[in-house]
């Protein structure tokens, strides 16, 4: 890390990360590690029934085997590696480093890692620039029956295509699909910050600064801000007026004193939503017709239309502000740079029958300097955080359901 934390956390005893930390030391016991370097991302994948886990960090790629976890091995030399995929049927693994994106072949990269001089010509591994100036990128298994690749760059989204050889299949290059334009800000000045894009088989949702937006594969070029309020007449109201400072006073009035209070958060994260002033940080489906959408405030549920059917009860206040989140297994994580909070998401056994504003966490972890490092959202949660007592250096952490 740049900065030691100056109050060390202090991890109980019997706590989840006390618990990993113990098995961790006692299964590496005499294993040295010496990587210096701060982790900014991380992808796990399998390749050849082994699996590998990639960290990347402001030095370069490092990679190592979980057959022996300590041992990391510089893969790469890049600065700035912010993000990550790895893409085991296209056989690619694909990286943003300072605002560049390329991908290498993955069997080299595995080669580098058992033997470098050996198995690789001249000694090092020569990747494909595909693109400068990218801010963001996701690449999508089923997206219109194919697979394509998602980026941003000047205010665009871009979606490309592989192309194949006609006759050995072997991937070739990327060509692009299609480009949707982002909403700007200040006159077109600022483009807005992507935080995630949430890909479904016909439509996809930008999660960025200026709120969400959703896409469709075949129109909606410029996009439909989410989420959407065509079934509620105070903010139609308070859009066509612009009068009221706090356009849902006369309904919080009106509500019983029991729920009070959580009604008053619901209106203001409500206010916050209409009026932009809270970021969304990622997009879940939950059902064939439900999605949630996470912003740094609160958890809203959307319909199939995008719209939220009861704001009283699809929107979950939350009492820290949230940096990024995860579905892992039916488990929403919202991760705040001291706190993570992880909610049961199963469908048909909890969300069915529970109202959003009546979730729980089910499981509570604190630390410091909290951050989600893993580039896919979905079943795979990696985060980095301050070690709890040695001063200056980093913990990386998987999670994954107890047996």
């Amino acid at each position: 890390e740049r900065q030691a934390p100056t109050n060390l956390p202090v991890t109980p005893e019997g706590s989840v990360l006390g618990m990993a930390l113990k098995q961790f030391y006692q299964d590496n016991a005499g294993s040295k590690i010496t990587v210096n370097a701060d982790v900014y991302c991380a992808v796990q994948f399998t390749y050849e029934s082994k699996r590998f886990i990639l960290c990347g960090t402001n030095y370069g790629i490092y990679i190592a085997s979980f057959d022996y976890i300590c041992g990391w091995k510089r893969i790469l030399n890049m600065t700035k590696v912010s993000r990550m995929e790895v893409n085991t049927k296209l056989g690619l693994l694909f990286v943003l480093a300072d605002r560049r994106l390329c991908h290498f072949n993955l069997p080299s990269i595995i080669c580098g890692y058992y033997d470098s001089q050996k198995y690789l010509d001249g000694n090092q591994i020569v990747g494909v620039m595909i693109r400068e100036k990218v801010t963001f990128f996701k690449m999508a298994e089923d997206f219109s029956n194919s697979r394509h690749l998602f980026y941003e760059r000047k205010g665009k989204i871009f979606v490309m295509t592989p192309e194949f050889d006609r006759i050995t299949k072997a991937f070739k290059f990327f060509k692009v699909y299609k480009e949707y334009k982002l909403p700007s800000t200040n006159n077109g000045l600022l483009t807005p910050e992507v935080q995630d894009i949430a890909v479904f088989k016909r439509s996809f949702i930008v999660s960025s600064s200026k709120g969400a937006v959703l896409y469709n594969e075949s129109f909606n070029d410029m996009g439909i801000v989410l989420p959407s309020f065509l079934n509620d007449k105070p903010v139609l109201s308070y859009h066509h007026h612009h009068l009221s400072h706090h356009p849902f006073k006369t309904t919080m009035e009106s509500s019983s004193k029991k729920d009070s209070s959580k009604q008053k958060m619901a209106e203001y994260v409500k206010t916050d939503i209409v009026t932009n002033k809270t970021k969304p940080v990622g997009c879940f489906q939950i059902s064939n017709d439900d999605f949630i959408l996470v912003y740094d405030e609160a958890v809203v549920k959307l319909n199939k239309n995008g719209e939220i059917p009861d704001w009283k009860e699809d929107i979950l206040v939350l009492d820290f502000y949230c940096l990024s989140a995860s579905m892992n297994n039916e488990f929403l994580i919202l991760v705040g740079e001291n706190l993570i909070q992880i909610y049961d998401f199963n469908y048909m056994g909890n969300i069915v029958n529970n109202k959003l504003n009546r979730l729980t966490p089910v499981q509570i972890i604190k630390g410091k300097k909290l951050e989600l490092i893993s580039s896919q959202k979905q079943d795979d949660t990696v985060v980095v955080l301050s070690h709890p007592t040695i001063p200056g250096r980093q913990l990386i952490v998987g999670f994954y359901p107890a047996e």
